[in-house]
Order: structure tokens, then C-alpha cells, then sequence
């Protein structure tokens, strides 16, 4: 009796790992047998898991177990707008890490013969200066601690982002008070494998043109890596939504968004840097499709920049953001704005800015209609 029990269990183990085989290799099965298996397959066979450096989110996610995830068909050049942020855990959390300090460093950067970037608070030697090309001397503060994860990026890549960061910092010492000022913990990961990196968005249900991501419940980006140019201004608007949040708390998407398609056009010049808008943007009717009213960018749902709406939405968030930086008095609202809102970390101030939009609209239909112009920071 017990020889007998023995051999129906080993059998039904033997073939339940034969159709664990064929249905992970996606093969068809000789014999017509359909039921799950996975409960008893998963006492012999381990799964590997789905990435074994970036699988950190907290979030609830959707269990992917005995599922073949389709390759995915993502346009990575694409201009549609895609960065999302999830998690609801402490998104008003202070998320900072300590003071920062008043004292600028100064910083020199320059690459040599071998295309070798440097970073150093002490200047090349003498040698070095006859051979050294795009030699910088910048001025940091500690704003923040940078981390990258994952997949190694270009050479030189952490160098100008850290740059570019603290000129994103420079912004926002002229916005809060210097009080107010934190370090930000700043974590990246990125992905250099899209199926990968369709792996990871599967896990928190995001969609399939989504190219960043952050997520409030972890502190963290998580970034499909594109080219060099594109991954750097995805990585500077990510890296505002972690700014924003360690800094004022939940504020409103339109000025959280804002905010982040702001800090995308920062650039490094001389010692200091500039906000350049690029292409069309620095022509006469610069935006190809009609921006949205202020009145409906300001009382948009989460649903509608889910929809069809989030292209238009996205760009006018910007474009308003900029609007208001260029002109100072413009820009004394939106700062009062922006402090109301840090004042109350956990509550976004819905009618905040409504007050001035009869004013705004006209001003902004007009600015919309010519080159958008730099900015310095």
C-alpha cells in the first residue's frame, strides 16, 4: 500500500515539473493536462527573481508568479510625455537627511587624453592642463547624497548630474527660505534592458510607456536608460519629485509636474547654469498643439493625466512654471504659492493659485505665441 502511494506522488510530482518545463519554455504540451501546478513545483524548483538589484519598491504589487511577461513594444525616443510617480505611504514624510551646510566647495572637472572624467577639489597639475578638454570649476554645497544603481551609465554621467542637481538646488534657495533648505537622499536606478525594466513596471502596473518612475513609498527613481541626453533629463525631473517632496510635501500635480519639465532644460554654463529651452521651443509659436486652459490644468484629476489629456497637460504645467519664473512679480506669486504649501505638508491647497488665473490667462496666451526665452539660475 505504501509502495503504491509512493508512486502516485512521485508521478504526479514527475509530471508537474514536465508541465512547469514546457509552459515556461512556451512549448505545447504532448498530453492535455491543464491545472495549476505552481503550488507543488515551487517545492522542488526555486524561481530566480525578477531583478537582483532594483527590486526594493514597497508598494502593493501584482503577483507575477507562473506568468510569461510579454516583450515589450516601447518607443524609447518617443516625445510623449511618460514619468508617473506611485505610492501613497508619507508622501508629506520628511524624507531629508540632515542640514546643509552654508559653505560653497569648489569643485574642478575635466577629462583627460583618455576620456577619463575627474572630479576634484584640487586643480590638475600643470601637464594635465595642456591636455585636458571641457575643464570646469563649479561651486557645490551638500544638497544632497547621490547614489546610482543598477546598470553602469556613461562615464561622466554622476559628474554632470551632480552639477546640474545643485544648480536644481540654486532654484530652490531662491524659492524657500535657506531655513528651510534640507539634504535630499537621492537614489537612482536604471535599466538598460527594456524587457527588464518591463519586468519592474509589470510589478507596480504601470503602463507600457512609462521611461521613469518614482516612488514616494521607497525614495526612489527607477529609470529606463535611453541615451545619454535623454536619461539626463529624465533623471533631473525624477529627482525634482524626490526634492519637491522632502522639501514642501504634497503639493499639486500641476506644480509638482511643472516643477520637474522646469528642471529638464538646466544646462552648465561658465560657472554657473541656465534654464535653455531647445528646438522649436526657442521659435516664434513654439508649442504645435494648443496648451490647455489654466482652469483646467489647475482643476485636473489624477484620472486626467492618465488619459489622453496628460500630453497637453504635461507641456502647459511646464510651460505656466516657466511663465511665471520670467517675470518678478510673476514669479513672488508663484513663490508665495509654493510657501503656502510647504507650510501645510500634508494637505494640498486646491484653490492656492486660482485667485490669480482671470489675471494670468490673457498674459500667458500671449507669452505662449513667441520664443521661449532662457533663464538664468
Amino acid at each position: 500500500m505504501k509502495t503504491k502511494i509512493f508512486i502516485i506522488v512521485f508521478s504526479y510530482i514527475l509530471i508537474a515539473l514536465i508541465i512547469k518545463h514546457y509552459s515556461k519554455h512556451n512549448l505545447k504540451t504532448p498530453f492535455n493536462i491543464s491545472f495549476d501546478t505552481e503550488w507543488i513545483s515551487s517545492m522542488f524548483v526555486s524561481e530566480k527573481p525578477i531583478d537582483d538589484s532594483c527590486d526594493v519598491v514597497e508598494e502593493k504589487i501584482k503577483p507575477t508568479l507562473n506568468k510569461k511577461i510579454s516583450k515589450p513594444t516601447i518607443q524609447y525616443k518617443h516625445k510623449k510625455y511618460s514619468h508617473v510617480e506611485i505610492g501613497t505611504i508619507n508622501m508629506c514624510g520628511d524624507t531629508s537627511i540632515g542640514s546643509v551646510t552654508s559653505k560653497a566647495t569648489m569643485v574642478y572637472l575635466w577629462v583627460d587624453e583618455s576620456g577619463e572624467h575627474h572630479e576634484s577639489i584640487t586643480p590638475p597639475s600643470a601637464v594635465e592642463k595642456t591636455s585636458q578638454r571641457g575643464f570646469k570649476v563649479v561651486y557645490l554645497k551638500d544638497y544632497f547624497v547621490l547614489n546610482l544603481y543598477g546598470e553602469q551609465v556613461p562615464k561622466g554621467f554622476k559628474e554632470e548630474l551632480s552639477i546640474k542637481l545643485s544648480l536644481l538646488f540654486n532654484i530652490y534657495e531662491k524659492i524657500l527660505e535657506p531655513e528651510s533648505l534640507k539634504k535630499v537622499d537621492l537614489k537612482f536606478y536604471f535599466y538598460k534592458n527594456k524587457s527588464k525594466f518591463s519586468q519592474i513596471k509589470e510589478k507596480y502596473l504601470l503602463s507600457k510607456s512609462v521611461q521613469g518612475f518614482y516612488s514616494h513609498n521607497s525614495n526612489s527613481s527607477y529609470l529606463m536608460y535611453i541615451n545619454y541626453h535623454e536619461s539626463m533629463k529624465l533623471a533631473l525631473h525624477e529627482a525634482t519629485h524626490a526634492i519637491n517632496r522632502s522639501l514642501i510635501g504634497v503639493i499639486p500635480r500641476w506644480l509638482n509636474e511643472g516643477l520637474a519639465e522646469y528642471s529638464k532644460y538646466i544646462n552648465i554654463v561658465g560657472k554657473g547654469g541656465q534654464i535653455i529651452p531647445t528646438g522649436k521651443l526657442k521659435k516664434r509659436n513654439p508649442f504645435r498643439y494648443p496648451l490647455t486652459t489654466l482652469s483646467a490644468l489647475m482643476g485636473s484629476t489624477d484620472a486626467d493625466w492618465k488619459s489622453d489629456k496628460s500630453a497637453s497637460l504635461y507641456k502647459t504645467s511646464w510651460a505656466f512654471i516657466h511663465f511665471m519664473m520670467e517675470d518678478k512679480n510673476r514669479k513672488e506669486q508663484l513663490v508665495s504659492v509654493i510657501k503656502n504649501e510647504q507650510l501645510k505638508r500634508c494637505t494640498t491647497l486646491e484653490n492656492n493659485m486660482t485667485i490669480y488665473l482671470s489675471s494670468f490667462q490673457e498674459q500667458f496666451n500671449k507669452w505662449s505665441k513667441y520664443a521661449i526665452k532662457s533663464h538664468s539660475i
